[in-house]
């Protein structure tokens, strides 16, 4: 009997036994299959994010833009020749932070209204300009008024500017003044003139506009003062295309020494 017995306990163990290697074996199956599924979704992630990353790169550069590739920050070279300008057209660059792209407008003209030598004008002549046709001849009020010197008639035929300065025999003329420009070198105007970078939503065009305004500003002004001093009040007020002609090489000239 005690015979029988322990065989019955050793069939029984075995049961057990081979029970556990089933269910282990189960498990190693299903953990095998779960890591199978894994591995293979998480290999279709992977070559969807490799996509999304290569698409992120293409680009347009519009057909009045050019445009700059900049790497870690730095201009970098888009030809054998060393050339760093794009043309407009699908451009593709490794995506943000590796490169950017900045795309600067080289055909669009744009205006800048400067007023600085015309007389003070209240909000209510501004907003309606017929009111503004008053006679301005009998006083000038200086810590409002704009306004520019002009040589005198008898100083005529003084071209330089330290003799056209020697005696006070200069007039007061008010002009208002409206500069065209557009951008023809992006490069040399992205390593020289400070544009704020731009935020998510906002374009390089539009900061660039508000950005420069004082520098073209200062540099008109600059321009007008030693202008119109060669000129006498009727060159002046028939707004002869020479002072004009002379403006525009004044600051041209300062614009391209910086």
């Amino acid at each position: 009997m005690t015979d029988r017995h322990t065989h019955s306990q050793q069939d029984h163990d075995s049961d057990i036994d081979g029970r556990d290697v089933e269910q282990m074996d189960t498990a190693d199956q299903s953990l095998a299959n779960a890591l199978r599924v894994s591995f293979a979704i998480l290999k279709i992630i992977m070559v969807i994010v490799l996509i999304a990353f290569i698409a992120s790169g293409f680009q347009t550069i519009g057909p009045d833009e050019q445009g700059l590739v900049l790497r870690f920050g730095k201009i970098l070279a888009v030809d054998a020749q060393g050339g760093a300008v794009l043309e407009p057209g699908l451009k593709w660059i490794f995506p943000y932070p590796i490169d950017e792209l900045v795309k600067i407008p080289v055909e669009k003209r744009i205006n800048l209204p400067v007023n600085s030598f015309w007389y003070y004008l209240t909000p209510d002549e501004i907003r309606n300009p017929e009111s503004a046709q008053r006679a301005r001849t009998n006083y000038l009020d200086p810590t409002q008024d704009g306004y520019c010197l002009t040589r005198g008639e008898r100083q005529a035929d003084v071209s330089d500017t330290a003799d056209a300065a020697e005696g006070n025999d200069y007039n007061i003329v008010h002009s208002r003044w409206e500069v065209t420009y557009k951008v023809k070198d992006i490069r040399n105007f992205y390593q020289n003139v400070y544009v704020r970078e731009a935020k998510p939503g906002e374009v390089y065009g539009d900061l660039m506009t508000q950005d420069i305004k004082p520098l073209l500003q200062n540099c008109f002004e600059d321009a007008v003062v030693n202008a119109l001093v060669h000129y006498t009040i009727d060159e002046a007020i028939e707004s002869k295309e020479s002072i004009r002609d002379h403006v525009q090489s004044l600051v041209q000239a300062k614009l391209d020494s910086i």
